[in-house]
């Protein structure tokens, strides 16, 4: 089973499939991966992937007010991204869903969805990649004042993930609604969830840790390290380096966050596996057809030229 929704409750952004639970807080990773999950066709369906890299310089320039010359050198990095991804990574992201297509049919095993995890996890890396040369010289090459405008929209980002999950509110609070976010991604593949269908999802993922926090602490302290690297004029080799260090890889991963990372996949193999159980005849050929869908779409894009 697959979840739509290009942000994951513990804070971030993720491929728009539920396994995925390598994630950071507010939408900055994705900018900071120029946005490589927005390139990803189980994510977005074919006419938004034809326009991505449109949206992906919209998105960039909305973190860094680039100019106009700025704008049009990223905008032909981005097309040649845009190109490289259609052509290696596509063809992959298509027979991933081909194959999530024929779990479905059949009913999820814990073993498919596990591996399922690291799957997504790695073709989310690998597009990710193709993003960060771009990035690091866009963001090498910003003034005073552009990092100053990046600096405040962290800010905003921080404050909206800190107001969507409810961080001033209590535990009770922020768990239920991270359950409704849950159902409503889940239903956008399945169609409408049964009332007990909804009952499993608010238990099983009650379960799950409760860090976001956590990801919001964390996404300030890498803010802060890329930031003091502009500040520093570090050329873009070295911040290419931190991106893929600390924001792809995250290798700087804090203890609050990686000592429940296992629980947090074996809470989700355990949700997606149960909940597959009680799909009824229309929710599972809705949840196949999707997939089957997007994985015709990938399969038609990577062709094109």
């Amino acid at each position: 089973m697959a979840a739509r929704g290009a942000r994951a409750d513990n804070g971030g952004v993720t491929p728009n499939l539920p396994t995925s639970i390598t994630v950071t807080p507010s939408r900055l990773a994705a900018v900071i991966c120029a946005c490589m999950l927005l390139l990803s066709a189980c994510s977005m369906p074919r006419l938004i992937y034809s326009q991505a890299d449109w949206l992906l310089l919209r998105e960039v320039n909305d973190y860094l007010d680039l100019d106009d010359a700025q704008s049009t050198q990223l905008a032909a990095a981005i097309a040649m991204g845009m190109r490289q991804h259609r052509v290696q990574e596509l063809p992959d992201i298509g027979a991933t869903l081909r194959d999530f297509a024929v779990y479905a049919r059949d009913g999820l095993r814990p073993a498919q969805v596990h591996a399922g995890i690291e799957r997504v996890r790695a073709l989310a890396l690998r597009s990710a990649e193709l993003g960060v040369p771009a990035l690091s010289d866009a963001l090498a090459n910003l003034t005073p004042q552009q990092r100053a405008h990046l600096a405040r929209r962290f800010d905003e980002r921080n404050a909206k993930y800190a107001e969507r999950h409810a961080l001033d509110a209590s535990q009770e609070v922020r768990l239920e609604r991270r359950a409704r976010r849950t159902v409503e991604r889940i239903e956008d593949w399945t169609g409408p969830l049964l009332p007990e269908q909804v009952a499993l999802v608010h238990a099983i993922r009650g379960t799950m840790p409760d860090v976001a926090a956590h990801w919001l602490a964390y996404a300030r302290s890498r803010q802060r390290a890329l930031l003091a690297q502009l500040d520093a004029g570090a050329p873009a080799r070295d911040i290419g380096a931190l991106l893929r260090r600390s924001w792809l890889h995250q290798e700087d991963l804090p203890p609050a966050l990686a000592a429940p990372r296992e629980r947090q996949i074996a809470v989700l193999v355990e949700l997606l596996v149960r909940l597959d159980a009680t799909l009824d005849s229309t929710q599972r050929a809705h949840l196949v057809g999707r997939l089957e869908d997007y994985a015709r779409d990938a399969d038609s894009l990577s062709r094109e030229t």
